[in-house]
């Protein structure tokens, strides 16, 4: 009886802990505008590369998924499209 309590517990446990880091992963969102800050791009550069992959943007004030923001950031890497300073 004790050994099925003890794996209820960690059943319960495991399940709130999985929920928690969802909860997480889910919340974390970017602007388009900060992604291109960040990149050095300009909002239509950013917006283009979120459409080239399949990314549904409208504007420069569109939130993102993190997961997405890195998918752009990698595009941006592997195009050499970097830059230090935002253009104008």
């Amino acid at each position: 009886m004790r050994s099925q309590s003890i794996v209820s517990a960690w059943i319960v446990r495991n399940r709130y802990e999985k929920e928690g880091l969802n909860k997480q992963l889910a919340g974390r969102r970017i602007r388009v505008y900060e992604l291109a800050r960040e990149l050095g791009l300009s909002n239509k550069e950013t917006l283009d590369m979120c459409s080239a992959l399949g990314i549904g943007v409208k504007s420069h004030s569109s939130s993102i998924e993190e997961a997405q923001a890195d998918r752009v950031r990698r595009k941006a890497e592997l195009e050499g499209l970097n830059r230090e300073f935002h253009p104008e």
